[in-house]
């Protein structure tokens, strides 16, 4: 129905944690953990990546590049880092 957003070729096979508060811990239930446990927690529950948009649940991600010098200080090497070739963006 929603083909642009969260159609096959947008489907991603990420879930995506969702929380209470966007500004709070990131935790997440451990099994074991019982009910009243769980209600404690910040994290409120996963969805597939690609649909969050139709629920408005904003999505974050993260890249980080790292530069560092070698032991004499003379050179500088890079790390960059790349995505899975199996996801999407």
């Amino acid at each position: 129905m929603f083909e642009d957003i969260c159609g096959p070729k947008k489907w991603r096979a990420e879930m995506y944690p969702v929380y209470k508060d966007p500004f709070a811990g990131h935790d997440y239930p451990t099994s074991g953990q019982g009910d009243e446990e769980s209600n404690r927690l910040n994290y409120a529950f996963e969805m597939e990546r690609s649909a969050c948009a139709l629920f408005g649940v904003v999505t974050y991600g993260i890249h980080m590049t790292v530069f560092v010098k070698d032991l004499d200080g003379d050179k500088v090497k890079i790390w960059v880092p790349t995505r899975a070739k199996t996801k999407q963006t």
